[in-house]
């Protein structure tokens, strides 16, 4: 089975490359990881109004990025009645 890797954009900004490789066996199965990734970063806080997302890259064995799932914070502001 092929190795990814994930790099997280986090709710402060910075970015972290897990070095541990993950051994899935395709590019959907990295995409399912990395919205499961995803998912528990959100639970742990959404991100600040000067930052209004984070995403998890997924990248291939050769370090060569994929794709990018992303989750978007969005504060629509409402007209008063």
């Amino acid at each position: 089975m092929p190795n990814y890797y994930f790099r997280t954009l986090e709710r402060n900004g910075g970015r972290e490359v897990h070095e541990t490789a993950v051994e899935l066996p395709d590019e959907a199965a990295a995409i399912a990881e990395a919205r499961i990734i995803l998912g528990e970063m959100a639970g742990d806080g959404l991100p600040h109004s000067s930052i209004n997302m984070m995403s998890v890259e997924v990248l291939d064995e050769h370090l060569q990025p994929l794709i990018e799932v992303r989750l978007t914070v969005e504060d629509i502001p409402k007209p008063h009645a």
